[in-house]
């Protein structure tokens, strides 16, 4: 067998850490977002390029950020329903969408064992907050083998999971043509080893806007939970999480060296200025108030004082 593991930036390891800082002052709530991350990048993906074997010359993903693929291209389900990839967008929610071949004797169950795990290990739940979508590339694969993914992988699935769980998560299956349009829209080429009798492919998943346009490329298998949370929050423009996720989504950026997302410093210096100014704010405010509460009660004071010192005037006889 001849697959990838990772094009252009073959499995990546991206570890990203993250944490935050909740402070209180008076009635105020402050709060900032404060998340380390550490990376470690392999050779350089010229390098590893020239070392690969014939059979996966050519196979180079081409990101296509941004763009839109075709929501109108039409797969079968696993009922056998004809459906057209519409279906699971224009929903409100982002989508996480894989292309694989269940056949597959190595890479492709990795990157969906490894799915499955990143999937159970985010706080988003799938069918609430976003989408599922795996396609098959194969066109000798039909619903039969789809009805076995998609069971398999919702036994393993250790979330709650609404009643509409299968209008959310979907395994579809089609024609060599509907497979090679999506694939072209998404810069991801496959190739068929006659040889063999496999595909050599790139191990690669795409998290898309809910309008169907390509927000990030998540390549290998080794990338953290947090990187697959945070892709599917800046998919959903923050439509999605958490008042925290948002402020942590907003201090980082994806590292495309890395396949993860990293601190931007000069976001959370911004943040930290603007809880700094509240914080200010708030000290004056309430010394202002006070203050004006001092010198009320000292002019009451004073007031009866003087009402206690003046003398009661004599009855006129």
């Amino acid at each position: 067998m001849a697959s990838l593991t990772s094009i252009p930036n073959p499995a990546p390891r991206a570890l990203a850490r993250g944490g935050w800082l909740l402070g209180r002052f008076g009635r105020l709530l402050v709060a900032a977002a404060v998340v380390g991350a550490a990376v470690v990048s392999g050779p350089a993906a010229q390098a590893q390029l020239n070392q690969l074997p014939q059979q996966a010359v050519g196979l180079q993903v081409v990101e296509k950020m941004g763009e839109s693929i075709p929501l109108d291209v039409e797969f079968l389900d696993p009922e056998g329903n004809k459906v057209t990839l519409a279906k699971y967008f224009n929903t409100g929610k982002p989508v996480v969408l894989a292309m694989v071949y269940f056949r597959c004797p190595l890479l492709c169950p990795m990157l969906l064992s490894n799915l499955q795990q990143k999937l159970n290990d985010i706080s988003l739940k799938m069918g609430e907050q976003y989408n599922l979508v795996l396609v098959s590339f194969d066109p000798s694969e039909g619903p039969a083998e789809a009805i076995k993914q998609r069971e398999g992988l919702l036994a393993g699935y250790n979330r709650a999971t609404p009643r509409n769980i299968r209008e959310s998560f979907a395994v579809l299956t089609g024609t060599a043509a509907s497979s090679q349009r999506l694939a072209d829209a998404l810069g991801y080429p496959y190739k068929y080893l006659p040889e063999s009798g496999e595909y050599s492919h790139g191990t690669v998943i795409f998290t898309l806007t809910p309008e169907g346009r390509i927000s990030r490329y998540i390549y290998g298998v080794n990338y953290s939970p947090e990187t697959l949370r945070m892709s599917l929050l800046e998919a959903s423009d923050g439509k999605i999480g958490t008042v925290i996720d948002r402020a942590i989504m907003w201090c980082f950026q994806f590292h495309p060296g890395s396949g993860g997302y990293v601190l931007h410093a000069m976001r959370v210096m911004q943040l930290a200025a603007v809880g700094l100014t509240v914080m200010v704010g708030a000290i004056l405010v309430r010394m202002y108030f006070i203050e004006v509460r001092r010198r009320r009660g000292g002019l009451l004071a004073v007031s009866q004082a003087s009402d206690s010192r003046v003398a009661p005037t004599p009855s006129a006889q």
